[in-house]
């Protein structure tokens, strides 16, 4: 590292320490021409990437002993944000190629029931809860695999047998 830009509060303490290591020190200045809140150009990128860094439950707070796990924890993250963008425009055809591959990469994916055949339950759509004899009821019309270990449909194996015969 050769540089490091510091924010004005850091201002005396930043650039001795740096000059004792042996890095430069660069003071980032906002423009008092400018109100309100103005990010500035590179140190943007980096408090960016805290904020993501914020949203893994891992890294919020020093849960572990060493620093190779906190480090490691780090480089999982930022794996999984790099996973998520999208690709980088390359040669023509190639998804991520404009504003085409773009919509490309963000198309809505089909339903696991648009999948096999099937038209999509207009019901699973409902912001209601769904009580359980109608949810049996909806599972059974989808023909679900019977369940391996009691041979009978997963939603009936989510209610205990007592309660299935009193609701249907």
């Amino acid at each position: 590292m050769e540089k490091a830009l510091v924010d004005q509060g850091f201002e005396n303490v930043a650039v001795a320490h740096g000059e004792k290591v042996g890095i430069g020190a660069e003071v980032v200045e906002r423009n008092p021409a400018q109100s309100g809140f103005v990010p500035q150009a590179k140190r943007w990128v980096v408090e960016r990437a805290y904020g993501i860094l914020m949203l893994y439950r891992r890294l919020v707070c020093d849960y572990v002993h060493l620093p190779r796990s906190s480090e490691s924890r780090v480089y999982w993250a930022m794996a999984a944000v790099i996973r998520r963008r999208p690709p980088a425009a390359g040669p023509a055809g190639v998804r991520g190629d404009g504003p085409a591959g773009r919509a490309q990469h963000h198309q809505q994916r089909p339903s696991r029931a648009q999948a096999a055949g099937r038209p999509r339950d207009p019901g699973r759509d409902r912001a209601r809860p769904v009580h359980p004899a109608q949810a049996i009821a909806d599972r059974r019309r989808h023909d679900l695999p019977a369940c391996p270990a009691r041979n009978e449909n997963w939603a009936s194996s989510l209610i205990p047998p007592s309660d299935v015969e009193t609701l249907l």
